[in-house]
């Protein structure tokens, strides 16, 4: 988790210390209940793959 005061990788400022041009944001996971039919609803979608070679040059590990 991150405060939203605190700048992410791909922030202006921190672009060239990590040369990624975008905001490095994923939600790998989503659900919520379906307003209508109530039904629960989860969507799964896989990191990018720059974002995958930003976490991996940062030591970070791209899987749970």
């Amino acid at each position: 988790r991150r405060k939203l005061s605190e700048k992410a990788v791909g922030d202006a400022g921190r672009q060239a210390a990590h040369d990624f041009s975008r905001q490095a944001l994923h939600a790998a996971t989503l659900g919520f209940e379906h307003p209508v039919s109530k039904a629960m609803l989860r969507f799964e979608a896989p990191m990018p793959a720059d974002m995958v070679g930003l976490v991996a040059a940062l030591g970070g590990e791209t899987t749970a």
